[in-house]
């Protein structure tokens, strides 16, 4: 999996869900298994979120 785009706070879910938004029939072109959604705590507080690709697609997003 690669990390195709990161969002970090204060708005990292809200971009994502613009982000996902954008780019939703690349996304739902791929099997389930090749996405992966990843959030979690910043160190400085707040949320980020990651957004991974199977490798072999991951090319697909490389222009954003």
């Amino acid at each position: 999996m690669k990390v195709v785009v990161r969002f970090d706070p204060p708005d990292a879910h809200a971009s994502a869900r613009e982000w996902r938004e954008q780019h939703a029939a690349a996304l739902s072109a791929l099997p389930d298994e090749a996405v992966q959604i990843v959030t979690g705590r910043a160190v400085g507080g707040g949320d980020f979120v990651q957004i991974r690709v199977a490798n072999e697609y991951a090319d697909r997003f490389a222009d954003d």
